[in-house]
């Protein structure tokens, strides 16, 4: 029996109007919420910490899930029922965590984008990209990337040498999770390559976690550095 793949237009089309007003209400929201806040230096300091704490809890359980599929894979198949149901809860867990740091980690990217007038640095891309820079294609393959390698400059002036070497890595293992994971889905893997395929799974959604809380705590740490002490020297001239 076939069946034929049944697509209302009408209803998809009225979704996709839906998608493009809701995205450029945002973007004109975030334009001049970053006109509002430019010059003004915010503290990323606890948006930074609870971006970071979530990564670790993330890491940990991913750390947990990749042990557990180890020992799955050590038991006959008879006995693999409990480490199952456990490896299960794992990674529900893990991927909960993982995905309220990918809500936060563009809240932080605004935050730390709309503090550069402040630091003395002008922002290359407007207030929109911040955000939306991680939610709309083809713009969210290359503008997250160009937005980090920004931020680390003003943040380590004397390190710019490596800076888009180290954000390039970054978003590499984000690009590398994300085809994993497509791969994994649409089953595109052969049969004989499923062990480093599940290796893979495992170990690049791990570095890619902590790449990201690497950039997120330098960034941020730096960026607090940098605003405490121009509020300093501010202080002495008033």
């Amino acid at each position: 029996m076939r069946y034929e793949l049944q697509v209302d237009w009408a209803a998809l089309a009225v979704w996709l109007v839906g998608i493009g007003v809701a995205l450029w209400w945002m973007a004109r929201a975030l334009d001049r919420r970053m006109a509002r806040l430019s010059g003004r230096f915010r503290s990323p300091m606890l948006l930074g910490l609870s971006l970071a704490a979530f990564l670790v809890f993330s890491i940990v359980l991913q750390i947990i899930a990749g042990a557990m599929i180890w020992q799955v894979a050590q038991q006959p198949p008879w006995a693999r029922g409990p480490l199952l149901a456990n490896l299960l809860k794992a990674s529900l867990v893990a991927q909960a965590m993982a995905t309220v740091a990918g809500v936060l980690l563009p809240w932080w990217t605004f935050r730390v984008y709309s503090n550069l007038p402040a630091l003395g640095a002008q922002p290359r891309f407007a207030g929109r990209w911040p955000v939306l820079g991680y939610l709309v294609p083809p713009w969210s393959l290359v503008r997250p990337v160009q937005i980090l390698a920004e931020l680390w400059q003003p943040a380590r002036p004397t390190e710019r040498g490596w800076a888009r070497a180290v954000v390039a890595a970054w978003w590499g293992l984000n690009l590398g999770t994300l085809g994993l994971t497509v791969a994994s889905v649409a089953r595109w893997i052969p049969p004989h390559w499923q062990g480093v395929s599940t290796a893979a799974l495992v170990l690049v959604p791990l570095a890619t976690s902590a790449a990201t809380l690497f950039l997120v705590m330098r960034i941020t740490n730096a960026q607090q550095r940098l605003g405490e002490a121009r509020s300093q020297v501010a202080a002495v001239f008033d």
